[in-house]
């Protein structure tokens, strides 16, 4: 367990301490903290797929007192729930390292398909059916006293939205921060035009953890490949790799194979 006052200084985050800092009104800075325990890849099992789960990391307060129960803060995002994706410079949500000292119990989920979650990820589709079942299960977990609200922004904001159709009965209140509701008016496009910079910058973002699980379907070689790519990340020629890593399945190293396609000049 980490000690409450010190939890977020050993959460490897220069934003969630700043954050954490700026948020103590006077009657948060004398509230007395818990002290916070982390599970990593807590497995949820999917009810339209027993045989695939999608995995969490579940930050909880420490009960003070025999039965004590918390509300749970459910976040859900395509982009890696560990936080170091593109090398540990993005960081989409900071929530995990504020409130469980302060009695809630915190869940970070891989979205389907991505990461440490299993299936096949199709951007948008499946946010509706797996983030209800998502809070019904967060519920259920050690130390819920049943009552789940939901964080997050720009798709972890529309993850929210389409959980909502569901109307999961444990779910009690949303945070949605820039999180699009229409594809054709504020999303990938604006007001029925395609944002053609944004949509292609966005779908090569995606898809570098999509290369690497078609590479292997080992973890930790996963990990190792998708460390390899972080190098390429601001390269210009990082949508032609893809396309030939793509279409040709001739992954192996991957570092050697983006090398060589970048010293090409003729077009892929």
């Amino acid at each position: 367990a980490v000690h409450g006052d010190d939890y977020v200084a050993q959460g490897n985050s220069d934003k969630a301490f700043k954050l954490y800092k700026e948020a103590m009104t006077p009657e948060l800075a004398t509230r007395e903290r818990y002290d916070v325990r982390v599970e990593y890849n807590v497995p949820m099992q999917l009810h339209d797929a027993p045989s695939l789960c999608l995995r969490a990391d579940v930050y909880r307060p420490m009960p003070k007192f025999k039965g004590e129960t918390f509300p749970v803060l459910l976040l859900r995002t395509p982009y890696n729930k560990n936080f170091d994706y593109v090398g540990g410079r993005f960081r989409a949500a900071t929530e995990q390292f504020f409130f469980p000292a302060f009695g809630y119990i915190v869940v970070v989920q891989d979205v389907r398909g991505r990461f440490h979650s299993d299936g096949e990820f199709y951007p948008f589709v499946n946010e509706a059916r797996d983030g209800s079942d998502a809070v019904e299960w967060c519920a259920t977990l050690r130390g819920s006293n049943g009552r789940v609200g939901t964080v997050g922004q720009s798709y972890m904001g529309f993850a929210q939205l389409a959980l909502l159709t569901r109307r999961p009965p444990s779910l009690r209140a949303m945070s949605v921060v820039s999180g699009f509701f229409d594809h054709f008016k504020n999303g990938l496009y604006t007001n029925g035009i395609l944002e053609y910079d944004f949509a292609f910058k966005y779908s090569n973002m995606l898809m570098r953890d999509v290369a690497v699980r078609q590479c292997s379907s080992d973890e930790a070689e996963r990990t190792r490949l998708l460390k390899q790519l972080e190098s390429y990340v601001e390269r210009p020629k990082w949508g032609k790799a893809l396309h030939w890593a793509f279409t040709k399945r001739e992954y192996g190293d991957l570092a050697a194979l983006f090398s060589m396609v970048y010293s090409m000049d003729e077009d892929i």
